[in-house]
């Protein structure tokens, strides 16, 4: 059984941000900046990146921040002020004002210089406009509860129809390329994923989730979000891309959380398309979180309980003690009533497309008993685990340090074995042989054409249907999984 301390093992859903304001007065040449930050020990290196939707996102490589949302921007021909955090965070806050350098015209983009202060202290800074950097596909924005969700289309070499799977992301504010602004650095699972898959014939499209990335200024006051937003914006990308005559068949890989996103999803739509789940857990949020508040003393068990029954018959509860006064705070209870509801296993057993289940054998963050409650569930569903493969569905040694450092090293390569799998899949083709099953067994070529094809891909309109019934299927004895 996994090990945190009482109400920590819970992802970190939103970074509350201050309302950006829209970039005025700088072309679209214009949109991306290079510079640095003078410092006593030298000048680090800055980007910036003003985004089409308004707001921002920067880059400090020396600190390991990649893709960081601004909280509040000001852009024209002659400035740029903009902020990073909010004074007073935890995580620290910066805010900068730049001037046009001397020398740039009337008119003309040219150097900006100024200041920097914040938590971390203060100083010199400097940017100049540059080229957009170029991307590997083809962007794509899909409008979507409150603005576009922006992703990107990876197609294959050669003329389509390619089948197409559509990535959705896990936990926390990932966002295309796998990658969560506040964790230090980055792993480009997803990236990495989508340029193997198109290697592999396998087009592929990839989504900012709403917080994060081009999609971050979807994140609108934390009152108002619902983990149905997620859902929605999944339900969007279906329709907006299953009728693609660029696309053969689609099918959805849900990440960690993005497997109850897309399963959910999918038991809204009539649509019958397959769905391969990664590193999910069959334990409900509502589970995860009571376990995590069994933990706690005895004096403070009886007001979680407490709080916990009002939630999950759908009401509010004013006023949480101090103790519980950040988890459980009045604008947050809306957010957790609505994930309370979720459950992957019931969810799962009510899709009538192809199910393909698959964990890792080094995944410490979701043992092999959690992904047996899936395989319960579709019994029909191949359900595989790969040797090697962590979390992040990247290769890793057996050593706790090693799989630690693949969250935030795009060094460590894919799981051997994943691609060629999703692949074989997504194109309905007869798996590979000699899978290692989840309770030890081995699959022998499941998956072509004869077995698991599910209704064909129609071009035309998705329409919503009833949702499936919550009750779960009851938990089933198992093997445990890997020491965490």
């Amino acid at each position: 059984m996994r090990k945190a301390p009482a109400l920590l093992i819970l992802p970190a859903l939103f970074l509350l941000l201050a309302a950006p304001l829209v970039a005025q007065g700088l072309g679209d040449s214009s949109a991306n900046f290079e510079g640095a930050l003078v410092l006593p020990a030298g000048p680090t290196p800055l980007s910036l990146r003003l985004l089409e939707d308004g707001g921002g996102l920067i880059d400090l490589p020396g600190q390991g921040i990649y893709g960081y949302p601004l909280s509040a921007l000001e852009a024209s021909q002659d400035s740029l002020r903009f902020s990073v955090g909010l004074p007073g965070d935890a995580s620290g806050w910066f805010s900068f004002e730049l001037r046009k350098a001397p020398g740039a015209g009337p008119g003309q983009t040219g150097r900006f210089q100024g200041r920097f202060k914040g938590s971390g202290g203060s100083g010199e800074a400097w940017l100049s406009p540059v080229s957009s950097p170029p991307r590997p596909g083809e962007a794509l924005a899909i409008p979507v509860k409150g603005g576009r969700l922006h992703g990107e289309l990876l197609f294959p070499a050669g003329s389509g129809p390619f089948p197409l799977l559509i990535i959705v992301p896990g936990s926390g504010t990932t966002d295309r390329d796998g990658n969560n602004y506040a964790v230090p650095v980055r792993n480009d699972a997803y990236l990495q994923l989508a340029q193997a898959l198109a290697q592999a014939g396998v087009a592929s499209f990839r989504y900012d989730k709403r917080g994060a990335g081009e999609s971050y200024t979807l994140a609108g006051p934390e009152a108002e979000s619902r983990f149905d937003d997620y859902i929605d914006d999944a339900q969007a990308v279906v329709r907006t891309l299953a009728g693609d005559p660029r696309f053969s068949r689609v099918s959805l890989a849900g990440h960690t959380e993005g497997a109850l996103v897309a399963a959910s999803a999918l038991g809204r739509l009539d649509s019958g398309l397959g769905l391969a789940l990664l590193g999910a857990t069959g334990l409900r949020a509502v589970d995860l979180v009571e376990a995590s508040l069994a933990e706690l003393p005895s004096d403070k068990a009886e007001e979680a309980q407490a709080i916990m029954a009002s939630l999950k018959a759908g009401n509010p509860w004013p006023e949480p003690s101090e103790f519980f006064a950040d988890f459980f705070r009045p604008s947050f209870q809306a957010y957790l009533i609505s994930w309370f509801k979720t459950d992957l296993v019931a969810e799962l057993a009510a899709l009538d497309g192809p199910i393909l289940l698959v964990q890792g054998n080094r995944d410490f963050q979701v043992p092999l008993s959690e992904f047996a409650l899936l395989a319960e569930a579709r019994p029909d569903a191949p359900a595989v685990v790969l040797p090697g493969m962590n979390h992040m569905l990247k290769e890793v040694p057996g050593e706790l340090e090693e799989n630690w450092k693949a969250f935030s090293d795009p060094g460590f390569p894919l799981a051997e074995g994943l691609v060629d799998l999703l692949a074989a899949w997504a194109k309905r083709q007869a798996l590979p042989g000699g899978l290692v099953r989840f309770d030890g067994g081995k699959l022998e070529g499941r998956g072509g054409p004869e077995a698991q094809t599910g209704p064909a891909l129609e071009a035309g309109p998705l329409h919503s249907k009833a949702a499936p019934d919550e009750a779960a299927p009851a938990p089933v004895e198992t093997a445990p999984g890997p020491p965490a």
